[in-house]
């Protein structure tokens, strides 16, 4: 088994990449379909499904024994056939986590607090995860100022669910790969994996406006309580449950202290930190990198972890 993953890192080409298509028809056991729109409830989104469990979408991520956790930086830059073809020849099974609207670690650390997770190995993407300020989804939902708007989320997110996810995306006519829903522009939309957490698109992410990702040169911040007390409750939370834990960077056009300061967390706390260098990657939005980008950031990260014997 061993040499047949080394022999499958040696042979990975980043130059070459590939997408998981969906089906035309969405098999409900194995597709949700996510719409990230301001006029449709913010209960579609997948903070809300997680959280409030519904169609027992959490009990994937909870069993599975690989977890990577992030925003959607991370969910557009793994390569969901190389590692669905890694974690096979590993024979251990994944989840990615990144979730829309610039989510970071006060989602998490919430739901860890949940939900109880089977997982062997966490990896963060420090990428804006140990920010101080909440998403918009996670205010909305669980912002500190109790009220109607919070009172009725529950109830909101029921309903927005099963209307669409075990209802309208059973008809082909409405989200199939041919109907007018999936074509819409308007509409920001994707279908998540509910088995590994991967995400297949409705636009084609090798368009757009190409931006090469360059790391900005920043004098290291000081990293502020709130983001050191975080770091160190997930570092605690992972080694009271036998987990272990590794930060690691997905480059972006949109360079802020994100890295210095996952780095010198990494440094303090004694949190291994996995460094995906910024030389060739584009993205097609000035955010999220593109497919091929993808390829080559998870061929690059695979290789590492092999090499550090996490498996």
């Amino acid at each position: 088994m061993t040499h047949k993953v080394l022999l499958f890192i040696s042979d990975m080409d980043e130059n070459s990449y590939s997408r998981i298509e969906v089906p035309s028809y969405l098999d409900k056991k194995e597709w949700v379909t996510i719409f990230t729109d301001d006029n449709l409830p913010t209960a579609l989104n997948d903070q809300g499904v997680f959280y409030y469990n519904f169609g027992g979408d959490i009990e994937a991520p909870q069993r599975a024994e690989v977890f990577f956790m992030g925003n959607s930086r991370l969910q557009h830059a793994l390569d969901s056939n190389l590692l669905n073809k890694f974690f096979d020849l590993k024979n251990k099974s994944y989840y990615t986590m990144g979730l829309p609207h610039v989510e970071n670690g006060m989602y998490f650390r919430m739901l860890f607090e949940k939900y109880k997770f089977n997982s062997k190995v966490l990896f963060i993407s420090g990428e804006g995860f140990f920010r101080e300020h909440p998403s918009d989804i996670y205010k909305k939902y669980w912002g500190e100022k109790l009220g109607f708007k919070k009172l009725h989320q529950p109830l909101d997110a029921f309903f927005s669910y099963w209307i669409f996810n075990r209802v309208v995306s059973q008809f082909p006519i409405f989200v199939g790969r041919n109907s007018n829903m999936y074509k819409r522009k308007t509409l920001n939309k994707f279908f998540r994996n509910r088995d590994k957490g991967y995400w297949h698109l409705t636009e084609d992410n090798t368009r757009g406006d190409l931006r090469a990702v360059r790391m900005s040169q920043m004098d290291l911040p000081k990293i502020r309580n709130f983001q050191f007390e975080q770091a160190k409750w997930f570092k605690n939370y992972s080694k009271e449950n036998g987990m272990k834990l590794y930060i690691l960077y997905i480059p972006s056009t949109e360079q802020n202290e994100s890295k210095r300061i996952s780095l010198e967390i990494s440094k303090k706390l004694g949190i291994d930190f996995i460094d995906l260098e910024a030389t060739d990657y584009e993205t097609f939005d000035g955010s999220h990198l593109t497919r091929k980008s993808a390829n080559i950031l998870t061929t690059r990260l695979l290789r590492k972890v092999d090499s550090l014997g996490i498996f």
